[in-house]
């Protein structure tokens, strides 16, 4: 694939912008993967960003970083949606508990009416019926297990049931926004790739995943708005890790 190794080319120091700081340094440079563009032509009009911010730090480690960071609309999106339709299939989850348990206890019905018929149809041949009676019995015995054993059920159910409503609506009302972000130091004038992520961005946490800077840049170099099949397993596995 053209964009199996990915390096960053420095800006030539005779152009005007390299004076302009590592923000700049940064944004100036190429990569040998999309060479007909510039770092910043890649990254600062991308269609899926709803606001783009470049910054410059220095790290724990004395090291002066550069940060880009994406709001990533069509991951807001995302999670807004799922977290809805996972409030909404739960909110039916009692109903669900309660029709199943009557589909089950109505089977074990059918067996007892069936005993029961059988039972009635040896008493009319006049033939020995212990064996319906026990038959009878061992339904009705059945049945009534079966119905104590979801009555015993249904409290840890609907405990169960309490506890997902409120730590789904709970994300929901928490959640503010996806975020993609890329780091660079510069090292002799030349940008150095630190690392990418995604972040889901929550108002009690943030839940990071580390992303190859191919992943990125490709989905900057494609420019769409609509949300990749990658990035749809990335966030949902985000998703999944509130709790």
């Amino acid at each position: 694939m053209r964009y199996s190794s990915v390096v960053y080319v420095a800006c030539a120091a005779m152009l005007s912008g390299c004076f302009g700081g590592d923000v700049a340094r940064v944004k100036e440079s190429r990569m040998k993967g999309w060479p007909e563009f510039t770092v910043g032509q890649l990254l600062d009009k991308r269609k899926a960003c709803s606001s783009v911010e470049w910054k410059n730090f220095t790290d724990t480690r004395d090291r002066k970083v550069v940060e880009y960071s994406c709001t990533y609309e069509p991951g807001g999106k995302f999670f807004q949606e799922r977290s809805a339709h996972a409030i909404e299939d739960e909110k039916d989850q009692p109903a669900r508990a309660a029709e199943r348990d009557a589909y089950y206890l109505g089977i074990e019905q059918k067996q007892i009416d069936h005993a029961r018929a059988q039972l009635q149809e040896a008493i009319e041949r006049g033939v020995p019926v212990s064996s319906y009676e026990q038959a009878v019995a061992r339904t009705e015995a059945d049945y009534e297990r079966k119905k104590q054993s979801h009555a015993e059920r249904a409290p840890r159910e609907a405990e169960q049931h309490s506890k997902r409503m409120a730590m789904l609506e709970r994300r929901a009302a928490n959640f503010r926004q996806v975020l993609e972000t890329t780091q660079w130091t510069v090292q002799d004038g030349e940008p150095v790739y630190l690392g990418s992520k995604i972040q889901a961005v929550f108002s009690d946490r943030v839940i990071d995943w580390p992303v190859n800077q191919v992943f990125i840049f490709e989905h900057a170099a494609q420019n769409s708005a609509e949300l990749t099949e990658s990035y749809r397993i990335y966030l949902d596995q985000m998703w999944a890790q509130y709790q």
